[in-house]
């Protein structure tokens, strides 16, 4: 049974704030719900507009998002 999470884990927004801000949020509510490190790509995957992953697509070139780490797909953001 999955645990209940503290707090909620809101999409990213492009319109409504910035991706820096977005990630500093979305980094607590890992921290504080216990998201391991290999959760995190795939949460953050799934926590964006489509236009968001349309715009990571491009900038990973040839490879797919899920290929990339967390850490260099928040870098690419």
């Amino acid at each position: 049974m999955a645990s209940k999470l503290i707090g909620s884990i809101e999409t990213f927004m492009e319109r409504s704030e910035s991706f820096a801000s977005y990630t500093e949020g979305l980094e607590i509510d890992f921290e504080i719900n216990d998201i391991k490190d290999d959760k995190k790509k795939p949460a953050l995957l799934n926590l964006i507009s489509s236009q968001t992953y349309s715009l990571l697509r491009g900038l990973t070139a040839r490879a797919k998002p899920k290929e990339k780490t967390f850490d260099g797909l928040i870098s690419l953001l």
